[in-house]
């Protein structure tokens, strides 16, 4: 069977992502092409110098070289790249939008059909996921199965949330069926088109090498002896800085290190980066972050409880967990409230300050080895057979 995931992660971005990941665990039974979010003219133009865009001008601006095989392990995963297409977000919803919209439908759609002719792609899966600026259906005439997969609350994100709103709901209704990744994006999906939970999951097998195999101490810890205090991810308008903050006041003699892309300033109003027990490293690819976690005591979700959160099932958990070390949450929706078993919830600060010191304190070779048992079963192989019996079940009804 042929699969071809249309994201808006792009394959070799900075941190992971839902799309990346069930590409990957597809491909080890299926052909799949994994279609990169396009990049625009404006963004070529201003960031043509950056190494992400450099590797593609031969397809975005020629159309040469568009499909590769970037992942050497996943021989079946295809990533192909679509030319660049118009800057749009700056226009106003409405008519002039979805007009222009249509300008760029038709490169994308054009190039869908060029990459079908070479590969001979037959009647595959169709998976949007949380992409509903660009086509939600394969724009070849023949039968198969076209799925929207929504993995966050698109209204509160930022950037795609001036237009994403409306259309994602066009999205939904054009779908054969849809996914979603937490119970309250389901639900709300759910209103226009018949949605499946299928929530985020881990690659059990890289992270569990942080329970079983002894790494070296990342270069930027190699001096470091104070217990660790880690959280990992992309920080935007997730994060509760005013949490980190009190964090890094009632653990002085730990270290709260923080890993991921910083895509806010939000943080800035509290001076972290300044603080002699705060570590900002930047963006790590996935293969590090095992090392990272092993030499770190304690995990963090600081994430604030709010509508945009609450639609959260955070693929950070599973990969926590699967580590094997103690993890600390705020209950921000109720798919984390389903981990309660082998984490600590918290819901005032005082009480997340009290449980990160009672977890490391606890801590033992028998909570470990829960937790990695816990983790085993939401790994993305199961998701991808979960999908794969959605899909029959549906096309059996």
């Amino acid at each position: 069977m042929d699969v071809v995931i249309f994201g808006l992660a792009r394959w070799d971005g900075d941190y992971s992502s839902t799309t990346l990941s069930l590409a990957k665990a597809l491909s080890k039974q299926h052909r799949v092409f994994y279609i990169d979010n396009p990049f625009t003219l404006n963004a070529y133009f201003k960031d043509r110098k950056h190494p992400r865009i450099k590797k593609r001008s031969q397809a975005l601006l020629w159309g040469k070289n568009t499909v590769v095989n970037g992942l050497a392990e996943y021989p079946n995963l295809y990533m192909h790249t679509p030319p660049l297409v118009l800057p749009l977000n700056w226009l106003p919803k409405g008519g002039i939008y979805l007009a222009a919209k249509k300008i760029n439908d038709y490169i994308v759609r054009k190039s869908l059909k060029k990459l079908k002719r070479e590969f001979n792609i037959q009647a595959p899966w169709y998976i949007n996921i949380f992409n509903p600026f660009y086509p939600v259906k394969w724009p070849c005439k023949e039968k198969n199965v076209n799925i929207y997969y929504t993995v966050d609350k698109i209204e509160n994100s930022e950037y795609i949330n001036k237009h994403g709103p409306y259309l994602e709901r066009i999205a939904l209704k054009k779908s054969d069926f849809a996914l979603a990744t937490s119970k309250k994006l389901q639900s709300h999906a759910t209103c226009y088109r018949t949605t499946y939970y299928l929530p985020n999951a881990a690659d059990i097998e890289l992270f569990s090498k942080a329970a079983e195999n002894a790494f070296e101490k990342p270069k930027d810890l190699s001096n470091e002896n104070r217990e660790i205090i880690i959280y990992t991810g992309n920080f935007s308008i997730r994060e509760d800085f005013e949490l980190i903050n009190k964090l890094s006041k009632d653990h002085p003699s730990r270290l709260i290190l923080l890993i991921g892309p910083v895509n806010t300033k939000r943080h800035l109003e509290y001076d972290l980066e300044q603080r002699e027990n705060v570590i900002f490293t930047g963006p790590k690819s996935l293969q590090e972050l095992p090392a990272y976690l092993q030499h770190a005591h304690c995990a963090i979700i600081p994430f604030l409880c709010n509508e945009l959160t609450s639609g959260i099932y955070p693929l950070k958990i599973n990969e926590y967990l699967a580590s094997g070390i103690p993890v600390v949450s705020t209950p921000f929706s109720e798919d984390i409230k389903g981990f309660q078993e082998v984490i600590s919830l918290a819901s005032t600060p005082e009480d997340f300050s009290e449980a990160i010191d009672r977890e490391i304190k606890s801590d033992n070779a028998e909570k470990r080895q829960n937790r990695v048992a816990f983790s085993a079963k939401n790994n993305w192989d199961n998701r991808a057979l979960q999908l794969q019996r959605i899909i029959e079940e549906h096309l059996a009804d």
